[in-house]
């Protein structure tokens, strides 16, 4: 096992998070959408009021992954759990389990700070390495189901109906 050093995030921490969720987004191609600043990871990602989490992989003082993550209800399961929204891991520190470990710690902590039941994410049907990886965990990647979302004009549109 690399010496790696899987912890929680700490409000001096908000730039890597940044840097590494623009790495994250550029990799997926989806670099023009990302939006997210130092400011707003400060904002919602630290304090009483908080609507993100986040596990660093660190090897010395280098970042090498994190997790970012957040609580979720399944009414199906009437259960509360975890949703992480992004694993990513620098492509030179991967092989060394990395994802699996900060996979781990959030579980552990969702568990710990909310009783979080289970854990979701999503991943690209494109991401063929992800996609393996995840299904070497046991996850459940389901055909009949798909995100959607609803933002800019169109849910300000839907905040206007009566």
């Amino acid at each position: 096992m690399p010496d790696i050093e899987i912890r929680a995030a700490v409000p001096g921490d908000a730039a890597v998070i940044v840097t590494l969720l623009r790495a994250l987004a550029d990799t997926l191609g989806e670099g023009e959408k990302f939006r997210s600043t130092e400011a707003s990871i400060l904002r919602h990602g630290f304090g009483e009021d908080r609507l993100l989490w986040t596990m660093l992989a660190l090897d010395g003082e280098q970042a090498v992954g994190l997790a970012s993550y957040f609580p979720t209800f399944s009414t199906t399961r009437g259960a509360s759990g975890v949703y992480v929204q992004d694993l990513y891991v620098v492509p030179e520190a991967r092989g060394q389990a990395i994802g699996r470990r900060l996979l781990a710690a959030v579980s552990r902590d969702a568990a710990a700070g909310w009783g979080a039941a289970y854990l979701t994410l999503l991943v690209y049907d494109g991401n063929s390495d992800a996609r393996a990886f995840y299904q070497r965990l046991g996850f459940i990647l389901p055909d009949n189901e798909r995100p959607a979302f609803l933002e800019g004009a169109a849910l300000a549109a839907l905040g206007q109906e009566p």
